[in-house]
């Protein structure tokens, strides 16, 4: 892959990695902090002329999320396109993002992201087993990214470190992973 990345560059801009010959690693951290989610939630509001109570509302999406984007986005969906009235342009209220949680977690849906970790966690007994003794049974398991176990839910994006040890992705999503259980 370098060597054809090499290719297409001009020569004056060949340039690999690093000078040793390894990949950089990606510690890059995408999850919404609640101030990110209240400058989402600032233009939005700016955009549809409404003045919903932005930090509450953020503290909540971020209390049900952890941050993780696409669920971030999918609350306010629900919040945007089901929950406010047709035509309307309500404010939002605390209450929404409540209701957009319980429309999330219900047993009869399922979107791509609940699919995958669900066929990961089917796929993967010891996953589900560990995923599962951590978020029902509150047990600590201490992170180790060579324990194959633990790099397979990192890798598909269901484990992270954290103080305490592994802890599934989502957070307040523990709702999400008993329904799919």
């Amino acid at each position: 892959m370098k060597t054809l990345k090499a290719k297409i560059r001009p020569d004056d801009e060949r340039k690999y990695n690093s000078p040793w010959n390894i990949a950089m690693d990606f510690t890059l951290d995408l999850s919404f902090s609640p101030s990110e989610i209240e400058t989402m939630l600032s233009e939005y509001s700016l955009e549809k002329g409404i003045k919903p109570d932005i930090p509450k509302i953020a503290e909540k999406l971020y209390y049900y999320t952890s941050g993780y984007p696409y669920l971030v986005s999918k609350l306010c969906k629900f919040i945007d396109e089901e929950i406010m009235p047709a035509g309307e342009n309500h404010n939002w209220s605390v209450s929404d993002v409540d209701e957009a949680f319980t429309m999330i977690v219900r047993e009869n849906y399922t979107t791509t992201l609940f699919d995958s970790l669900t066929k990961n966690l089917e796929n993967h007994r010891n996953l589900h087993d560990n995923v599962f003794n951590i978020v029902i049974n509150g047990k600590k398991i201490p992170f180790n990214i060579n324990v194959p176990v633990i790099n397979l839910g990192y890798l598909y994006g269901i484990l992270t470190d954290s103080e305490e040890g592994c802890k599934f992705i989502t957070g307040s999503m523990n709702n999400v992973f008993t329904a799919i259980c």
